[in-house]
């Protein structure tokens, strides 16, 4: 998945976090386990609609995570999140979080 997706000229893979390796501190996304890619897309399409410039995040998970994301390390993310958000001063903290996880739950 990850070669087909680096080996695709109609994508740039601005950057991989490679949550899945053993040099990555868990700490820092509370335990979830998972490559993500930020890319933009450079194809005929993305520039008819200005958006080629515009970075989304694509995660790759093992299916074994599937079901623990969605319960237990879900929930440990989001308070892990808040807490996170409540040191930045207000006016950044959703600038950051938005930045860093594109979207609120």
């Amino acid at each position: 998945c990850l070669e087909a997706i680096a080996g695709d000229e109609r994508v740039e893979v601005v950057r991989v976090k490679n949550r899945m390796s053993e040099a990555c501190d868990p700490s820092f996304s509370a335990g979830f386990r998972c490559i993500i890619l930020n890319v933009c897309l450079r194809c005929d399409e993305a520039y008819a609609l200005n958006i080629e410039n515009h970075v989304c995040e694509v995660q790759l998970v093992l299916t074994a995570f599937i079901g623990v994301r969605d319960t237990a390390v879900h929930s440990r993310f989001l308070r892990f999140r808040d807490a996170r958000a409540s040191t930045l001063p207000s006016f950044l903290s959703r600038a950051v979080l938005v930045g860093a996880f594109g979207r609120f739950t």
